[in-house]
């Protein structure tokens, strides 16, 4: 007999390989809620989109800022436009900002003084500096505060202009040409609003994409040019040159945050970089680390994909991340990661679904989304609040049809018109024995008695290694995945890979039904990689979405269902297998469904086949 978690109820996920750890993957799971419990996490609720009235504008936000810069305590969000909260809590009515000479081209923000009794609320442009309440024009933009009252150059068009605030000194990347060669600049703007442009020169073929301020110290990642290692930035704000520059491994600092005053990088690769003193060394990483991808596009590989500048919130001790995880990747699904710094535990927690808070249950998630923005986080007394913005598919499929939209936490724990209601698993580490072969027997599961009888546990083994794509254009390790479109709850067509049989699991990753798992039960005919079939599964979606919007991503693989808890009386069950399985390793799926579900402790029973001897 062979038990998980295996030290003391601690559940320990996700790290490299088939044994780092005792979670090899998740999906909308929280390892902090309930100690020495494994629980369904919460998930993230459509708040508005660009089809509610005053929205029709909206883009992926890409950073949340609160302000009373238009004499209105209220949260504003950038994304191309500005956006803004009609109140002072961040999950509330939000409208596009229609102040004469608001910004159409904004880029970053920041908060830089006060003036008329109010903060002022900086803006970046394509090749200028907005700003939102100077004096003599209370509560009103300034368009071109750069290139007009500041009468400053202006900046070069095409760039980022990432912005940030250090104590009462504001600074601003840029990019200067000489000649063929960009040179990345900072500028910097004080409390009197006295400029000195090109304050600080960047090393040769680098410009600023991220800035962030610890307490004493600008931190400005540096995206190569031409292709070589990323470079950090250390500037105290004062010296006349910066004072140390840092390398990391990847091209792109794609985003970052501070976590007591000490900065951490995320770059294009997947890995999660931590300032040491006299370097930045990687304590974790996304999965696509070990799968050789990268959070860029497939098919347009300048695009980056995977982290927004701002798409990293610090709430005391934990960071929480908004990320999308490449098509591709077999272990990683998009929306929201949790990162905790002292045990290092780094899992996905949150879907990020398609459904609104009044709206249908749709899905429980999708993975990929199309873009990712940035997380706001608030606190009111006791309640806590995250919001992010992006862009989905709402049909998924050759060509899809996109949304854009802010989402807003929805708590596990409520059940008011099942509000709360989310599917999730995880999935264990390769459990071995200290023999060469087991027949793995049955499976012991104590669990939390459930508080609703909506609630549900499924558990799914495999004793092999995960199916890989054998059709034309696969290769070694590629997962099994195909475009199709649903007919009914229980049915759907798709050019099905090869290798997929009756019996199999496919999961929804994007689309209607996205964050789904089911048993197929029909094939209209063998899977061949070429053909379009119907396939039939157990269970079904929660709902069918509106004629031309059922398209999703479905994903294969060679789970065997071995049962269901359904009893709200136990806290415990035995699930046999349904037949003897041989092998060298046992993996466990273990789907949690309803409210509040939670796994305390799984025991794996088998009989030795082959002795070490």
């Amino acid at each position: 007999m062979s038990s998980f978690p295996i030290i003391n109820k601690q559940p320990r996920g996700m790290f490299p390989g088939k044994f780092g750890g005792n979670i090899w993957q998740t999906r909308n799971i929280d390892l902090r809620r309930s100690v020495g419990r494994i629980s369904l996490g919460d998930k993230m609720l459509i708040l508005l989109d660009d089809s509610d009235t005053n929205l029709t504008n909206l883009q992926t936000l890409d950073k949340f800022i609160r302000t009373n810069a238009d004499a209105t305590d209220r949260w504003w969000g950038l994304g191309g436009r500005m956006f803004k909260s009609t109140s002072s809590t961040i999950v509330s009515t939000w409208a596009e900002d229609t102040i004469t000479s608001t910004p159409t081209d904004a880029l970053d923000m920041e908060t830089h003084e006060s003036v008329n009794g109010e903060q002022r609320l900086v803006v970046t442009r394509d090749a200028d500096i907005a700003i939102l309440n100077l004096s003599g024009a209370a509560n009103a933009w300034t368009a071109a505060w750069w290139s007009s009252t500041l009468a400053q150059t202006a900046l070069t068009s095409g760039k980022r202009h990432p912005i940030a605030r250090l104590q009462r000194l504001i600074a601003v990347g840029d990019v200067v040409t000489n000649t063929t060669t960009p040179i990345g600049v900072l500028h910097t703007i004080d409390k009197d609003d006295a400029v000195i442009a090109s304050r600080i020169t960047f090393p040769t073929g680098f410009e600023p994409r991220v800035i962030y301020a610890s307490s004493d110290r600008f931190w400005i990642g540096l995206q190569s040019i031409f292709g070589q290692n990323a470079r950090v930035i250390e500037w105290d704000g004062s010296s006349l040159t910066y004072n140390n520059e840092y390398e990391l491994a990847g091209e792109i600092p794609m985003s970052g945050f501070i976590i007591n005053n000490i900065p951490y990088f995320i770059t294009e690769l997947g890995y999660l970089f931590k300032f040491t003193g006299g370097s930045f060394e990687p304590i974790q990483q996304f999965p696509i680390v070990e799968e050789d991808l990268q959070f860029v596009d497939e098919t347009s590989p300048t695009q980056v994909i995977g982290v927004g500048t701002y798409g990293c919130k610090v709430d005391r001790n934990i960071v929480y991340i908004f990320a999308n995880a490449p098509r591709l990747s077999r272990r990683m699904r998009s929306g929201i990661w949790i990162f905790e710094p002292f045990t290092r535990n780094f899992y996905h927690s949150m879907g990020v679904g398609s459904q609104k808070t009044s709206g249908t249950e749709l899905d429980f998630g999708q993975s990929p989304l199309n873009e990712v923005g940035g997380l706001g986080l608030a606190r009111r007394a006791s309640q806590f609040e995250l919001v992010c913005g992006g862009t989905f598919y709402r049909h998924y499929a050759a060509t899809p049809t996109l949304r854009e939209a802010i989402w807003a936490i929805q708590f596990n724990k409520e059940r008011t018109s099942d509000n709360g209601i989310n599917r999730g698993y995880f999935i264990t580490t390769y459990l071995t024995i200290p023999e060469i072969e087991a027949m793995w027997q049955a499976l012991w599961v104590k669990f939390r008695r459930f508080v609703s009888s909506s609630n549900s546990i499924v558990l799914k083994v495999r004793a092999r290694d995960p199916l890989e794509g054998t059709d034309s254009g696969n290769q070694d390790g590629d997962v099994l995945q195909a475009i199709g479109t649903w007919t009914a709850t229980t049915t759907f067509t798709s050019v099905v890979p090869t290798g997929v049989l009756v019996g199999h699991e496919v999961e929804v990753m994007s689309g209607n039904g996205g964050g789904c798992s089911f048993d197929i039960t029909t094939l209209s005919a063998t899977a061949d990689g070429s053909a379009t079939i119907t396939v039939t599964v157990d269970g079904g979606i929660p709902d069918l979405a509106a004629a031309g919007e059922r398209g999703a991503l479905f994903r294969f693989d060679n789970w065997d269902t071995i049962g269901s808890i359904t009893s709200t009386t136990v806290g415990n069950q035995r699930l046999p297998l349904t037949a003897a399985t041989h092998g060298e390793f046992l993996q466990v799926k273990v789907e949690l469904r309803g409210f509040e579900t939670e796994i305390e402790e799984i025991l794996s029973i088998y009989k030795v086949k082959t002795k070490l001897e």
